[in-house]
C-alpha cells in the first residue's frame, strides 16, 4: 500500500472516530444525560457503543449479498470485529447509507425509549 492510500486509510479511520464520538456525545446530550459523572457518562457511552456495533452488523448482514454471504460462511464468528465490518463494508451495496439510516433509527429509538 502506498502511503497515500495509507494516509487515506488512517484519515478516514479518525474520521469514523470523531464521527462516532460526537454521534456519542450527541445522545448523552439529546438523552438529557450530560450531567452524569464523567465515569457513568463512560459507562453509558460503552454500553451504547456495543448496542451500535451490534446493529451495525446485523443491519450489514441483512443487506449482503447471498453469494458473499456464502462465500464468507461461517468464518464470520472466527474474524476480527474490524475485519468483519470491512469486509461487509466493501461487499454490501450502499453500505455507508444503510449505516447512516441505521444509526438515526437507533438514536431516536433511544431517546424515545428515555422520554416514555
Amino acid at each position: 500500500m502506498s502511503d497515500t492510500q495509507s494516509g487515506q486509510a488512517d484519515i478516514s479511520a479518525m474520521q469514523a472516530d470523531d464521527f462516532f464520538g460526537n454521534y456519542l456525545d450527541s445522545i448523552v446530550k439529546e438523552m438529557g444525560l450530560d450531567t452524569l459523572s464523567d465515569e457513568d457518562k463512560s459507562a453509558f457511552k460503552e454500553k451504547i457503543a456495543l448496542l451500535v456495533h451490534k446493529r451495525f452488523i446485523n443491519t450489514l448482514m441483512i443487506y449482503l449479498p447471498e453469494d458473499k454471504a456464502r462465500e464468507i460462511g461461517s468464518k464470520a464468528d472466527q474474524m476480527a470485529p474490524d475485519e468483519l465490518i470491512n469486509y461487509l463494508m466493501e461487499n454490501v451495496p450502499s453500505a455507508p447509507e444503510k449505516i447512516a439510516e441505521e444509526l438515526k433509527s437507533l438514536k431516536d429509538e433511544l431517546i424515545g425509549d428515555m422520554r416514555k
